[in-house]
């Protein structure tokens, strides 16, 4: 039963994986995501939904091989990253709102 639960546990984490990474790259190449807020914080958001998930395939299969020095590199890039993305979006948030407010006056 436990091989069983890994095996799919894994199917599940490639599947993901291979779903996130194949939107943000249509995405990104067939979509005008530059032109909105709304649209660049889809592509930030997607493109880090998949950096956490292969993060999280990384700590499962490879950190236990792989240096300290590496795995706190790894560990500063994605968490600085989402850190750098939850501040951008709030900009975007902010730079929103006030062009809505200044549109209703």
């Amino acid at each position: 039963m436990v091989e069983l639960l890994r095996t799919l546990g894994t199917g599940a984490m490639i599947a993901g994986i291979v779903a996130f990474v194949l939107f943000l790259l249509l995405y990104l190449t067939g979509s005008d995501w530059r032109a909105t807020p709304i649209g660049r914080y889809v592509a930030a958001f997607f493109g880090l939904i998949a950096v956490l998930l292969i993060y999280i395939a990384v700590i499962t299969f490879l950190m236990p091989a792989l240096p300290l020095t590496v795995r706190l590199i790894i560990r500063l890039w994605v968490f600085g990253s989402f850190a750098t993305l939850g501040w951008w979006l709030v900009v975007i948030l902010l730079r929103v709102q006030r062009r809505e407010r200044h549109d209703r006056e």
